[in-house]
């Protein structure tokens, strides 16, 4: 065996020690979901509607919290929104974009969204203006990293309803892959070629592998709904809102948190922001 192929060997195997994620199923609790309005009147039952065909809202105790609970001092409205959601703990907030925003925004979540989805641990689902009669049919979840995403598959399959289906996209960055090639191409005692084919093969495996055993688990909680995984090399958000169009998708859900820093996850808030016309479930 020559030098190169030793090395990319290692390569290989640094993402096969990451092949052994599996999928352990953990639905998330739904006693208690909390609507956060900026007006006096909350309309809780379009967003029992939206919820009421999903596996975890059968028996829910809904809130409304209107703007006469936290806004009425505007200075003071966010952290008295924040108190107000630790004492009732709720396991999901419900809400708009833009509360307190008297214009239009579309390139912004507005200040009151942004602190939810970052200062309180609850996760938050971002209905849009125009969400009518929509009910949930298809969810998807996305992430550039799916293996070992437990949480995030498991709320998106109790959101799912029965005989609904479940997309699980993983898209990787190609970009970045190409300059990492690049690199790698750059040093003499390992086979471009080689590697140009092998790397990538080897690193779409691992969510592979982790999204392959997701449908079993699933099949024996009883959960019944259609799995669609997908993997593939792209541009994540361009292929994001394909993917979103092309399989019908009624409610999104992503990571809205990086534990590396205080602003909301990158993909979290491009989502968010482009894809204003879905429901945008943020963990």
């Amino acid at each position: 065996m020559s030098t190169g192929d030793k090395k990319l060997d290692e390569f290989e195997s640094v993402f096969r020690s990451a092949l052994h994620d599996v999928f352990h199923y953990q639905p998330p609790p739904l006693r208690r979901i909390a609507l956060v309005s900026d007006t006096d009147s909350p309309d809780l039952e379009e967003a029992r509607a939206f919820l009421r065909r999903s596996h975890g809202a059968g028996q829910v105790e809904w809130q409304a919290i209107p703007a006469s609970l936290w806004a009425a001092d505007r200075a003071a409205a966010i952290p008295t929104l924040v108190s107000h959601l630790d004492e009732i703990s709720p396991d999901l907030v419900v809400t708009r974009r833009n509360l307190l925003s008297a214009v239009d925004a579309p390139f912004s979540l507005g200040s009151v969204v942004d602190t939810l989805t970052q200062a309180q641990p609850t996760p938050v689902l971002l209905l849009p203006d125009d969400l009518q009669e929509r009910t949930i049919r298809s969810v998807m979840a996305v992430t550039p990293n799916m293996a070992g995403e437990d949480e995030l598959v498991s709320w998106a399959a109790t959101l799912t309803p029965e005989q609904g289906t479940l997309v699980l996209a993983h898209v990787e960055d190609d970009v970045t892959m190409q300059r990492y090639l690049d690199v790698i191409g750059r040093i003499r005692d390992i086979s471009s070629d080689d590697a140009n084919q092998r790397i990538p093969e080897k690193l779409l495996d691992i969510p592979r592998d982790y999204l392959a055993r997701i449908q079993e688990v699933l099949a024996q909680q009883g959960i019944s709904e259609q799995v669609v995984p997908i993997v593939q090399m792209g541009h994540a958000l361009t292929d994001y809102r394909h993917l979103v169009d092309a399989h019908y998708v009624d409610l999104l859900v992503v990571n809205g948190r990086d534990d590396r820093q205080r602003a909301m996850h990158g993909l979290a808030h491009a989502l968010a922001v482009e894809i204003r016309h879905r429901p945008l479930l943020m963990l």
